[in-house]
């Protein structure tokens, strides 16, 4: 992998491309997230690919390099979304964009009721995400559709490890009130159930 990056960062364009393919779908998931509509997500996504491309030379050898696109794909968004000056939208097209939070649900498959029911409550979950604050959005996001520890989030957002528990903790929170205020138990207690290790 190391190799690849010196590669791409000495210009040659197929390392880079090589690199991109790896991490294209996180960026775009990790946008998705974020802005709750496809084609942000996918402006976001090209965005980032070009601001990696143009600061590669600044990678450090040694250090990850997933954290390091995860930071440039965190500071893209958010620099998009001050740009336009609104709140993220939900969208939802499609099935492409199942969540691990939506694995973490008791709905059958093989019931069209409870289908039906779990789309709704997936969608009021993804909607309650995405009006959080962004700086308890950010971790969510982070943590629970990236799998990342809590160091690395720290390291992505340049935040203490304290800071990313509290906020980890203050984002369910608001989540898990605006889901009772919404009279959507079943997802309620999903989100207390998200990830302790």
């Amino acid at each position: 992998m190391e190799e690849l990056i010196q590669k791409a960062i000495k210009g040659d364009e197929d390392a880079f491309t090589a690199l991109v393919l790896r991490y294209q779908h996180q960026i775009y998931h990790i946008a998705y997230r974020f802005f709750g509509h496809k084609q942000d997500a996918e402006d976001a996504t090209q965005n980032t690919i070009i601001k990696i491309y143009r600061s590669l030379h600044m990678y450090r050898e040694g250090s990850s390099f997933k954290n390091w696109v995860y930071t440039i794909t965190m500071n893209t968004c958010r620099d998009m979304m001050r740009k336009a000056k609104r709140t993220p939208s939900v969208s939802y097209d499609n099935d492409e964009n199942r969540s691990v939070l939506q694995i973490k649900t008791d709905r059958r498959e093989d019931n069209p009721e409870d289908s039906m029911m779990g789309k709704e409550e997936m969608a009021q979950l993804e909607s309650a995400i995405a009006q959080l604050p962004e700086e308890y959005r950010t971790v969510i996001i982070l943590r629970e559709f990236s799998i990342l520890t809590y160091e690395e989030i720290g390291n992505i957002l340049n935040i203490s490890l304290g800071t990313v528990k509290s906020r980890i903790s203050r984002g369910r929170k608001i989540l898990r009130e605006q889901l009772i205020k919404n009279g959507n138990n079943r997802y309620r207690s999903n989100v207390e159930q998200i990830e302790e290790g």
